[in-house]
């Protein structure tokens, strides 16, 4: 959906992070459950712009107004609210695990296995306090649902498509990590980037079709699976896998339904 939430998202996802339109988006999207309280004054004071700086922001979403701007975030994310709401009613989270082994075409395939592994991760998931994603340019761009997903209930997720192979990442023991690569390409191309957030202290999870990488005692869940003719399979598969996750996250913690 092309929700103002998810625009910002995405331009957070193909722009640095320093520059002041990515402050302004990241500000919004830390506050974003909050975004009540949020005045322009405060917005102004804690990010450190300039209100030429703010306005030029909303017009570049197509906004002339702030409070219009405010206004359709909150109606946006109040919406999306009450839709998942009415989707989590009668859930039944094995037809997706249903998907997924359907989209894998492995006999060997052990869906139980990967339950278990999807519900130890969002334990990981929600003691930490920052996710990110790494990866090609084109599987991170099907994340932005994820992305959507997780900011809706206060677990903000950073892409960083828009940094180059040689950028030094520092992550802690409070971050966690995807790492998305079919091939493999992306760890070998990407020795730098992939170097610093393998040897951090962030819990991992990497996503491939290359079994070379099963190995890595530094990658807490590798989700392993068999090779596909075309990057269309591993595309579809990684749609399922970030919604298994999302919805395995709102079960346990009780998101849009009642926890027993």
């Amino acid at each position: 959906m092309n929700i103002l939430i998810s625009r910002i998202l995405l331009y957070l996802n193909s722009h640095a992070l320093d520059n002041d339109f990515s402050k302004i988006g990241a500000y919004i999207i830390e506050h974003y459950l909050q975004f009540e309280e949020i005045t322009i004054k405060r917005l102004l004071e804690e990010v450190g712009c300039s209100r030429t700086t703010l306005q030029h922001f909303l017009t570049y979403f197509n906004y002339r107004e702030w409070a219009n701007f405010k206004n359709e975030l909150i109606a946006n994310r109040e919406k999306r609210q009450r839709q998942q709401e009415l989707r989590f009613i009668n859930l039944d989270s094995n037809q997706y695990y249903d998907t997924l082994k359907y989209l894998v075409h492995d006999e060997s395939f052990n869906i139980v296995e990967m339950r278990e592994m999807f519900q130890l991760l969002v334990e990981d998931l929600h003691s930490s306090k920052r996710i990110h994603i790494f990866g090609a340019i084109y599987p991170l761009s099907l994340a932005v649902e994820f992305q959507t997903h997780m900011v809706s209930i206060g677990k903000p997720v950073i892409q960083w498509q828009n940094y180059n192979c040689f950028t030094h990442i520092n992550l802690d023991k409070e971050d966690f990590a995807f790492i998305f690569s079919a091939s493999g390409r992306y760890i070998t191309e990407c020795k730098q980037m992939f170097g610093d957030v393998y040897l951090s202290l962030a819990k991992k999870a990497l996503v491939s079709q290359s079994h070379e990488y099963n190995h890595l005692d530094r990658i807490e869940y590798f989700m392993g699976f068999a090779e596909t003719p075309d990057v269309f399979s591993y595309n579809h598969i990684l749609i399922c896998v970030l919604e298994i996750i999302y919805i395995e996250y709102c079960l346990k913690y009780g998101y849009y339904c009642n926890q027993e």
